[in-house]
């Protein structure tokens, strides 16, 4: 996949203006007992392109999601692209609806509205699938001991 802007290209050379004052370099202030962890890493796209920080792998996921969303944003804007650190766990989630241009003009109260029903309709479609996964499950145990019999 290739996207029109790079995650570099896309933060920009001012994120450091705007993000300082939440910069930590030491959370715990001198004089502040117990271990002291280093946590260390990098952050990449699915290609393997290293990303500056975790600012530049959120704008990057940002661009996909504008990317997947193109001229079909009333039939996307409830999925959720979860980013996940390779073979790890999540490290954040973009709900479509979040990044959608095309309902930016409406007021406040209305997008909420739109956000909280794509949020809903997320959860219901899981609640679906899992359903089916427990229908699957239950019926695959059911016939284990017919197919022991056929197989015996």
């Amino acid at each position: 996949m290739s996207l029109l802007t790079t995650s570099s290209q896309t933060v920009g050379p001012f994120v450091k203006i705007g993000f300082g004052p939440f910069a930590a370099v030491d959370l715990a202030p001198p004089g502040v007992s117990g271990e002291r962890v280093t946590l260390s890493g990098r952050v990449t796209d699915g290609d393997g392109t290293e990303l500056p920080d975790a600012t530049a792998a959120r704008a990057h996921a940002h661009q996909v999601v504008l990317e997947l969303m193109a001229h079909v944003e009333a039939s996307t804007r409830h999925w959720l692209l979860d980013v996940h650190e390779e073979g790890r766990a999540r490290l954040f989630s973009v709900p479509f609806v979040l990044c959608d241009r095309t309902i930016d003009h409406l007021e406040p109260r209305t997008r909420r509205l739109i956000e909280e029903a794509c949020a809903k309709r997320r959860a219901l479609a899981t609640a679906i699938f899992d359903a089916r996964a427990n229908v699957r499950r239950a019926c695959a145990r059911a016939a284990e001991p017919a197919m022991r019999r056929c197989f015996t």
